[in-house]
């Protein structure tokens, strides 16, 4: 099972990584592969998979897409904001483009 986590680098986002990573398993189905990205990359830890990190603005245009692609079996979607920027990133631009796109891959 693959497994993404946005929004990893924040303190709720890295202990979810670090828990997935030191059980390697979620709901009883063994982990093969984590991406871990938020606004800045965060530090994976040791796990008995491969770990994968990015650094993105997931209200950015590309990046939906881009993480859509991955076709993660799990998404963990943790990334928010608190400032005059949060509608665009919680709301707007940032989760309902993650949704839109990831619905588009699913056909």
């Amino acid at each position: 099972m693959k497994v993404l986590v946005i929004g990893a680098a924040g303190m709720i986002g890295a202990k979810l990584v670090a828990k997935l990573a030191k059980d390697g398993a979620l709901g009883g189905k063994t982990i093969t592969a984590m991406e871990a990205v938020d606004i800045v990359a965060p530090t994976p830890p040791p796990a008995p998979f491969p770990i994968e990190t990015g650094a993105y603005d997931i209200a950015a245009v590309y990046v939906a897409g881009k993480l859509a692609a991955s076709r993660a079996d799990v998404v963990f979607l943790l990334a928010s904001v608190v400032s005059g920027e949060a509608a665009r990133v919680n709301r707007d631009d940032g989760d309902n483009g993650l949704l839109v796109a990831a619905r588009a891959r699913r056909g």
